[in-house]
Protein backbone atom coordinates (compact mmCIF):
# COMPACT_ATOMS: atom_id res chain seq x y z
CA UNK A 1 0.00 0.00 0.00
CA UNK A 2 1.21 3.60 -0.60
CA UNK A 3 -0.45 7.07 -0.23
CA UNK A 4 -0.16 9.91 -2.13
CA UNK A 5 0.88 13.46 -1.69
CA UNK A 6 -1.79 15.94 -0.57
CA UNK A 7 -3.51 17.83 -3.65
CA UNK A 8 -1.73 14.99 -6.35
CA UNK A 9 -4.73 13.29 -7.37
CA UNK A 10 -2.57 12.47 -10.24
CA UNK A 11 -0.64 9.47 -8.56
CA UNK A 12 -3.53 7.50 -7.84
CA UNK A 13 -3.66 5.57 -10.59
CA UNK A 14 -7.70 4.75 -9.85
CA UNK A 15 -7.96 8.75 -10.33
CA UNK A 16 -7.03 8.31 -14.17
CA UNK A 17 -9.38 5.89 -14.86
CA UNK A 18 -12.16 7.74 -12.78
CA UNK A 19 -11.02 10.99 -15.77
CA UNK A 20 -11.51 8.65 -18.36
CA UNK A 21 -14.88 7.41 -17.29
CA UNK A 22 -16.18 10.92 -16.59
CA UNK A 23 -14.59 11.75 -20.35
CA UNK A 24 -16.00 8.61 -22.28
CA UNK A 25 -19.76 9.20 -19.98
CA UNK A 26 -19.64 13.01 -21.24
CA UNK A 27 -19.06 12.53 -25.18
CA UNK A 28 -21.74 9.83 -25.10
CA UNK A 29 -24.58 11.73 -23.76
CA UNK A 30 -23.54 14.66 -25.78
CA UNK A 31 -23.36 12.95 -28.68
CA UNK A 32 -26.34 11.21 -28.32
CA UNK A 33 -28.19 14.24 -26.86
CA UNK A 34 -29.17 12.15 -23.49
CA UNK A 35 -30.99 14.42 -20.94
CA UNK A 36 -28.53 14.88 -18.33
CA UNK A 37 -30.91 13.59 -15.81
CA UNK A 38 -30.15 9.81 -17.27
CA UNK A 39 -26.41 10.40 -16.08
CA UNK A 40 -26.76 7.60 -13.58
CA UNK A 41 -27.86 4.81 -16.51
CA UNK A 42 -24.92 6.28 -18.34
CA UNK A 43 -22.12 6.00 -15.81
CA UNK A 44 -23.33 2.24 -14.85
CA UNK A 45 -23.55 1.17 -18.52
CA UNK A 46 -19.72 2.67 -19.24
CA UNK A 47 -18.67 1.11 -16.35
CA UNK A 48 -20.00 -2.04 -17.66
CA UNK A 49 -18.93 -1.62 -21.34
CA UNK A 50 -15.42 -0.47 -19.88
CA UNK A 51 -15.28 -3.57 -17.03
CA UNK A 52 -16.17 -5.89 -20.39
CA UNK A 53 -13.56 -4.77 -22.63
CA UNK A 54 -10.01 -5.46 -22.89
CA UNK A 55 -7.53 -1.91 -23.27
CA UNK A 56 -4.11 -0.95 -23.91
CA UNK A 57 -3.10 -1.25 -20.35
CA UNK A 58 0.10 -2.59 -19.50
CA UNK A 59 -1.07 -4.18 -15.89
CA UNK A 60 -4.06 -5.82 -17.74
CA UNK A 61 -1.62 -8.15 -19.89
CA UNK A 62 -4.61 -8.07 -22.73
CA UNK A 63 -7.27 -9.56 -20.59
CA UNK A 64 -10.69 -7.27 -19.08
CA UNK A 65 -10.58 -6.00 -16.06
CA UNK A 66 -13.39 -8.19 -15.10
CA UNK A 67 -11.34 -11.12 -16.39
CA UNK A 68 -8.74 -10.17 -14.43
CA UNK A 69 -10.42 -10.45 -11.35
CA UNK A 70 -12.94 -13.43 -11.94
CA UNK A 71 -11.05 -15.47 -13.92
CA UNK A 72 -13.48 -15.76 -16.73
CA UNK A 73 -14.09 -14.05 -20.07
CA UNK A 74 -16.77 -12.05 -19.94
CA UNK A 75 -19.64 -12.37 -21.91
CA UNK A 76 -20.35 -8.79 -24.02
CA UNK A 77 -24.00 -9.78 -25.52
CA UNK A 78 -26.02 -8.20 -23.57
CA UNK A 79 -23.96 -4.82 -24.29
CA UNK A 80 -23.48 -5.13 -28.17
CA UNK A 81 -26.95 -5.60 -29.02
CA UNK A 82 -27.80 -2.02 -28.67
CA UNK A 83 -26.28 1.64 -28.28
CA UNK A 84 -26.51 4.25 -25.39
CA UNK A 85 -29.41 6.35 -26.16
CA UNK A 86 -30.93 4.24 -29.35
CA UNK A 87 -34.31 4.44 -30.40
CA UNK A 88 -35.65 1.34 -30.17
CA UNK A 89 -39.48 -0.56 -30.50
CA UNK A 90 -40.66 -2.08 -27.21
CA UNK A 91 -43.74 -4.12 -27.43
CA UNK A 92 -46.69 -3.98 -24.74
CA UNK A 93 -49.18 -6.57 -24.04
CA UNK A 94 -52.59 -6.19 -26.16
CA UNK A 95 -55.43 -8.36 -27.46
CA UNK A 96 -54.52 -10.12 -30.34
CA UNK A 97 -54.01 -9.49 -32.99
CA UNK A 98 -53.01 -6.26 -32.43
CA UNK A 99 -49.86 -5.31 -32.55
CA UNK A 100 -49.10 -2.55 -29.83
CA UNK A 101 -44.83 -1.28 -30.40
CA UNK A 102 -43.96 1.41 -28.95
CA UNK A 103 -40.40 3.80 -29.06
CA UNK A 104 -38.13 4.14 -26.66
CA UNK A 105 -35.01 4.70 -25.93
CA UNK A 106 -32.38 1.76 -24.98
CA UNK A 107 -30.41 2.94 -21.90
CA UNK A 108 -28.68 -0.23 -20.47
CA UNK A 109 -29.10 -3.70 -18.56
CA UNK A 110 -31.70 -4.55 -16.34
CA UNK A 111 -29.59 -6.69 -14.17
CA UNK A 112 -31.15 -8.30 -11.67
CA UNK A 113 -34.67 -7.71 -12.94
CA UNK A 114 -36.14 -10.22 -15.02
CA UNK A 115 -34.37 -13.12 -17.02
CA UNK A 116 -31.01 -12.59 -19.36
CA UNK A 117 -31.65 -9.98 -21.50
CA UNK A 118 -33.43 -7.68 -19.94
CA UNK A 119 -32.92 -3.93 -20.88
CA UNK A 120 -33.97 -0.35 -19.18
CA UNK A 121 -35.71 1.42 -21.75
CA UNK A 122 -36.47 5.05 -21.91
CA UNK A 123 -40.32 5.23 -22.73
CA UNK A 124 -42.20 8.51 -23.37
CA UNK A 125 -43.27 8.67 -19.92
CA UNK A 126 -39.41 9.73 -18.58
CA UNK A 127 -39.72 6.85 -16.52
CA UNK A 128 -37.25 3.72 -17.21
CA UNK A 129 -38.73 0.70 -17.49
CA UNK A 130 -37.13 -3.06 -17.61
CA UNK A 131 -37.83 -4.69 -21.16
CA UNK A 132 -37.53 -7.83 -22.32
CA UNK A 133 -39.16 -7.53 -25.58
CA UNK A 134 -37.55 -5.11 -27.86
CA UNK A 135 -36.39 -4.53 -31.18
CA UNK A 136 -33.86 -2.24 -33.07
CA UNK A 137 -35.51 0.31 -35.35
CA UNK A 138 -33.65 0.00 -38.40
CA UNK A 139 -32.21 2.33 -40.28
CA UNK A 140 -34.67 1.80 -43.28
CA UNK A 141 -37.51 2.52 -40.56
CA UNK A 142 -35.60 5.59 -38.89
CA UNK A 143 -35.73 7.16 -42.38
CA UNK A 144 -39.38 7.05 -43.08
CA UNK A 145 -41.23 9.91 -41.64
CA UNK A 146 -43.76 8.34 -39.78
CA UNK A 147 -40.95 6.78 -37.91
CA UNK A 148 -38.93 9.55 -37.42
CA UNK A 149 -42.28 11.73 -36.35
CA UNK A 150 -42.56 9.07 -33.36
CA UNK A 151 -39.06 9.46 -32.10
CA UNK A 152 -39.69 13.15 -32.50
CA UNK A 153 -42.06 13.35 -30.20
CA UNK A 154 -40.54 10.31 -27.74
CA UNK A 155 -37.75 12.95 -27.57
CA UNK A 156 -40.58 16.18 -26.66
CA UNK A 157 -42.51 14.15 -23.89
CA UNK A 158 -39.54 12.93 -22.31
CA UNK A 159 -38.12 16.56 -21.74
CA UNK A 160 -41.87 18.20 -20.85
CA UNK A 161 -41.64 15.60 -18.46
CA UNK A 162 -38.01 16.47 -17.09
CA UNK A 163 -39.32 20.01 -17.24
CA UNK A 164 -42.60 19.36 -15.56
CA UNK A 165 -40.75 17.65 -12.61
CA UNK A 166 -38.32 20.40 -12.30
CA UNK A 167 -40.96 22.53 -11.86
CA UNK A 168 -43.07 20.77 -9.52
CA UNK A 169 -40.08 19.87 -7.40
CA UNK A 170 -39.26 16.54 -8.31
CA UNK A 171 -35.97 15.21 -7.43
CA UNK A 172 -36.13 11.59 -7.69
CA UNK A 173 -37.36 9.24 -10.38
CA UNK A 174 -38.95 6.98 -9.60
CA UNK A 175 -38.55 3.67 -11.45
CA UNK A 176 -42.04 2.22 -11.69
CA UNK A 177 -44.46 1.93 -15.27
CA UNK A 178 -46.33 4.97 -15.98
CA UNK A 179 -49.85 4.18 -16.74
CA UNK A 180 -49.82 6.58 -20.21
CA UNK A 181 -46.68 4.90 -21.65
Amino acid sequence: MTSTEKGSPWQNRTEVEIRELKKHIRQLMDRTNTPGEFWDFCVKYVVELRNRLARPLSRLNGRTPQELITGNTPDISELIEFEWFQPIWYFKPCEFPHQNKLVAHWIGIANHVGQALCYWILPKSGIPIARMTIQEITKEELDTKVVRKKVNELDLSITEKIINQETEGVSIMLYREDKDE
